[in-house]
């Protein structure tokens, strides 16, 4: 885990796994903001003083690779290669993005609808689609309970879009679009 206290003066770069970014909230309780895989940089340093004592990153894959880099360095490096100027300016545009998003789903949607949109970024980053947290790790993944999750899970099984069984380990993600758009898929929600 890397908090920004750890972070001094380094750049973290994933090389392999998941990473979850997010933050702990007044409560003790923490929300994934965003999920990092192979390539992806992360600064900490650079985060708003606002979220520095909130703001942590987490390998949520067992065999997650990342590596420091010190910041000076990586800067001196990004400044003489304009490709990776454009890929980190990419990459920090695709965040506020999901941060926007993460917002707008943490004051109007419902549960299941925020379940569907977790299960639907999360999916993608494991081998397989099989998502193998437990239903307490994803549950704190979105800053919502493992009971609001299990009322989630069977209405997303019953449209075809994830399946697990109880006592198994894992939930692989069948449909990945349908769970980003589960506003327009199942009505009532």
């Amino acid at each position: 885990m890397i908090t920004t206290g750890m972070a001094e003066q380094s750049i973290y770069v994933v090389l392999h796994g998941v990473v979850r970014v997010g933050g702990v909230g007044p409560d003790g309780r923490e929300i994934a903001c965003f999920f990092l895989g192979p390539g992806d940089v992360l600064d900490v340093v650079d985060m708003p003083a606002a979220l520095v004592d909130i703001a942590y990153a987490r390998a949520i894959v067992s065999d997650a690779i990342v590596i420091a880099i010190p910041g000076e360095r990586f800067s001196r490096v990004a400044h003489e290669q304009l490709s990776l100027a454009t890929v980190l300016l990419d990459q920090w545009r695709q965040r506020l993005y999901q941060t926007a998003l993460l917002l707008a789903d943490c004051l109007y949607a419902s549960s299941v609808v925020r379940y569907g949109h977790l299960l639907g970024k999360l999916g993608p980053l494991y081998p397989g689609q099989l998502i193998t947290a437990t239903h307490e790790e994803i549950a704190g993944m979105g800053g919502m309970s493992r009971a609001r999750l299990e009322i989630a899970l069977p209405l997303f099984k019953a449209a075809g879009y994830v399946d697990y069984e109880y006592g198994e380990s894992g939930i692989t993600v069948l449909d990945v679009d349908s769970l980003l758009h589960i506003e327009d898929r199942i009505e009532g929600v």
